[in-house]
């Protein structure tokens, strides 16, 4: 058996094969008909019946027509189909498939729907490779059309890729709640009755294995938590091109799942920290170790990811590599220039490493410019940076022109250092007041000993830079 074998079927797949005919339109025998929905064509059969596209004559629009098979008189079946149908019926979600009648004709029962054209979302995601952006968007409208069922009462026990649908108008919508229950966890729910009644038989496992939550594979109830699990498995699909967890039978994939045995993510594929660790959380073993809801999971999904701390991981730490460099080659130059001239840093030189300064900062923004496009986290930090070079530039060489003593620009240095940050922890980040403070401390330093401004000038921007790298490093790390 090949990986994965005989786990993308659910146990009342419908597959979607069309029909093919060859025979001329005049020898066609007329249309049949369903009450006053005129079949227009078959789109496939599973096990529990077929699917036809039909026009309403009353209403004048297409629907799609799912048909109980003949044979299929098993009064579970029958049960599972009108379950369908109210479950669907008390759904009024754009992001559900909409039912509009139900019926019976020649002893077969029928579900009129919304006819949707479009594609299911793995046939969408398999044929034009979408980036993690635009597969979070979509995923994140069928996740709401999920916590809609949630909302009403309903666990639909059988999500995946196939079961939802992007329609030609770019809205993903939920289906096939042919395996809908109540969800027991539900503290109320407007469902009838008779839709709680369990209708699958003891130790049937219902659903489709590869996205099964380990409490259907126990044959335990099923309630939105166990939705919440098999949504995080079909989106880590999309995400990485490969489930989860491994297996190459139900019982190989079971036991992967109970000991949390996760794939190691493919290379070369890179999706942000944050939503990893969102779908890492939705696919605990334990039900209460998920997300409390879906719409709890749905809220971490949709953070901006551009204002993300702990996004760009690769692009974080380039810029504190560029920071560290730059500053440590400010640093050797001056130790050296102070080693070989056996003379105290003057300010007219503090000017020069100012404007050298500038110029490696300025080149290090024009070089990571394009990757900073993609992230305002890191491009707002880098910015403030860069207009607080830019500013202690500017001051050293007008405080030099004014004849100002080495101590007043290291002063002027820290309290600008200390103002950018300032603004940063109102705006970016608030680690940066941490940096404020810093700052004016040092500035006070300086200012209480001004005659040893030359020994501390290694001593105060190390500090400084330290204390900006490790808020910048920490604060952001990914999430574990």
């Amino acid at each position: 058996m090949t990986p994965d074998a005989g786990m993308d079927e659910t146990t009342e797949r419908t597959a979607y094969t069309p029909l093919q005919l060859a025979i001329p339109a005049s020898m066609l025998p007329p249309a049949p008909r369903l009450g006053r929905y005129v079949v227009l064509r078959h789109i496939g059969s599973g096990g529990m019946g077929s699917v036809h596209v039909a026009y309403d004559e009353e209403l004048h629009r297409r629907v799609a027509i799912k048909l109980l098979h003949a044979a299929g008189d098993d009064p579970h079946a029958r049960a599972r189909m009108l379950r369908e149908a109210q479950a669907l019926a008390r759904l009024s979600h754009p992001n559900v498939v909409q039912i509009h009648d139900i019926g019976e004709f020649a002893g077969q029962i029928f579900m009129a729907m919304e006819h949707v054209e479009g594609v299911t979302l793995r046939a969408w995601r398999d044929a034009s490779s979408p980036g993690v952006d635009a597969i979070r968007e979509c995923y994140l409208q069928a996740g709401r059309g999920l916590a809609a069922a949630h909302a009403a009462g309903l666990a639909h026990r059988d999500f995946k890729a196939d079961n939802a649908m992007i329609g030609a108008d770019g809205r993903v919508r939920v289906l096939d709640f042919g395996l809908a229950r109540v969800d027991p966890t539900a503290p109320s729910s407007p469902v009838p009755n008779d839709m709680s009644t369990e209708l699958t038989r003891a130790g049937t496992l219902i659903g489709t294995p590869a996205y099964m939550s380990p409490e259907q594979f126990r044959r335990a109830p099923a309630d939105a938590r166990s939705d919440q699990f098999s949504f995080c498995v079909a989106l880590y699909e999309a995400f990485y091109g490969e489930r989860p967890f491994a297996g190459a039978s139900i019982e190989e994939l079971d036991l992967a799942i109970e000991a949390g045995e996760l794939r190691a993510p493919p290379p070369g594929v890179e999706v942000p920290p944050r939503l990893r660790q969102a779908l890492l959380r939705g696919l605990a073993r334990d039900p209460a170790a998920r997300w409390p809801s879906m719409d709890d999971l749905l809220r971490e999904l949709a953070v901006d990811l551009q204002t993300d701390p702990s996004g760009a991981p690769r692009l974080r730490r380039r810029l504190i590599a560029t920071w560290i460099a730059v500053f440590a080659l400010i640093q050797l130059v001056v130790l050296l220039r102070n080693l070989a001239s056996g003379e105290p840093t003057a300010a007219a030189y503090h000017r020069s490493e100012g404007l050298i300064v500038w110029v490696l900062f300025a080149a290090a923004w024009l070089a990571t410019r394009p990757a900073l496009r993609a992230h305002a986290h890191h491009r707002a930090i880098f910015n403030t940076i860069m207009i607080s070079v830019t500013a202690m530039t500017l001051s050293r060489v007008l405080l030099h022109l004014a004849g100002a003593p080495l101590a007043a620009l290291i002063i002027a240095d820290l309290l600008l250092t200390a103002v950018a940050m300032a603004v940063g922890a109102v705006f970016i980040a608030r680690w940066m007041l941490t940096a404020t403070l810093v700052g004016v401390g040092l500035a006070a330093l300086v200012a209480a000993r001004p005659e040893h401004a030359p020994g501390h000038m290694l001593i105060v921007y190390s500090i400084l830079n330290l204390t900006v790298l490790a808020g910048w490093a920490i604060t952001s790390r990914p999430r574990r």
